[in-house]
């Protein structure tokens, strides 16, 4: 049989075919059956190794132990991850002695290695130690880092130059925010927050007077971090002079535009819905009992997003019960402002 099988050309390709195959197939249930094995063997050497860990790292809270084990190179990632866990979640004195276990144990030195990889994780992690530990001879490094393509290690490495060095740093986060659209302006804000208001202010102001109108939105909402006393009073100018819708929203939202109806209530009758429905939002949270009749004054807007906000911040108002938006909505002679308070408060009913 096998002989006929070889002396025909189509079916002894065939066989060889199936052996092949069957080899590959034979091939690929050991190389998964030896990742799982090894993810079992990884998997309980991380829980030892972090069960070793944890007590100590959390008794240097209070004291750095007399006698640390040393941390080897193929647990130099859970380590340092362990590390920036403790690090964050503590302040004062008892990061410095945080940062002490991790420059006995070189793990400066380990940083460094890590970020040299290919391994994203392992570069993030090597990132957030150097920052912690204000590691100025990586700063270069990192600096390439920040200004590199990948968001989310330009990201931290722009948290860890402002760990290491807040004027630099402001230096460099001037100079790319034009061109990195990908950095989210909640996360730079978070980055800010960290920082003196004193060392963000000046250069935000000065970037500020030079931006060209796109820009300007991104730096009035990281104004939130700067000192009141130096952004305000730029604020305000730019509040009462421009006719940007997008500025004028951030200015809106801004921490440090004061929310009196003087400056709120001219803007209920911007020719921009947009600003109207900030007007709207903004305005439920800062007016008093016996003032809502603003509110009620946009619930007849002739944009249906004006109307829905104004309703909405009507509705939560702790000073304006159910009852008294239900009479109100009898009250009420606009169908539009019927319909739309009819609406909000069918969805309140279902919350």
């Amino acid at each position: 049989m096998f002989g006929a099988l070889s002396s025909d050309p189509l079916s002894h390709t065939v066989l060889w075919a199936s052996v092949i195959i069957a080899i590959i197939i034979i091939t690929i249930v050991i190389w998964t059956a030896l990742l799982r094995l090894q993810g079992k063997v990884i998997g309980v050497h991380e829980v030892r190794f972090l069960y070793r860990w944890r007590p100590l790292l959390l008794e240097t809270i209070d004291a750095v132990p007399a006698h640390l084990p040393r941390v080897k190179k193929p647990d130099w990632f859970v380590f340092l991850a362990l590390w920036n866990q403790f690090h964050d979640s503590v302040k004062g004195p008892a990061q410095h002695r945080l940062k002490a276990v991790a420059l006995r144990l070189r793990m400066d030195s380990a940083a460094r290695s890590l970020l040299t990889t290919r391994d994203m994780e392992n570069r993030l992690v090597a990132v957030m130690t150097l920052g912690h530990l204000g590691d100025q001879d990586s700063w270069n490094i990192l600096e390439a880092i920040a200004r590199g393509r990948t968001p989310i290690l330009s990201m931290a490495a722009l948290r860890a130059l402002f760990l290491i060095d807040a004027s630099r740093a402001m230096a460099i986060l001037l100079s790319s925010l034009g061109a990195r659209s990908d950095w989210p302006t909640a996360q730079l804000k978070t980055i800010l927050a960290e920082v003196n208001p004193s060392t963000v202010s000046e250069g935000l102001i000065q970037a500020a007077k030079i931006a060209i109108p796109s820009e300007l939105p991104r730096l009035i909402a990281l104004m939130d971090s700067a000192d009141e006393a130096v952004v305000k009073p730029y604020l305000l100018r730019v509040i009462d002079t421009s006719q940007d819708e997008e500025i004028l929203i951030a200015c809106l939202k801004s921490r440090h535009v004061p929310k009196d109806l003087q400056v709120l209530t001219p803007f209920m009758k911007s020719p921009s819905w947009q600003v109207r429905t900030q007007i709207a939002r903004v305005l439920g949270n800062n007016i008093s009992p016996g003032q809502e009749h603003l509110l009620i004054t946009l619930l007849s807007d002739e944009v249906w997003w004006v109307r829905y906000r104004a309703a909405q911040s009507l509705a939560a108002l702790p000073f304006f019960s159910q009852d008294e938006l239900w009479r109100l909505r009898f009250l009420l002679s606009d169908q539009f402002a019927q319909d739309i308070l009819d609406q909000v408060v069918a969805e309140t009913r279902l919350k």
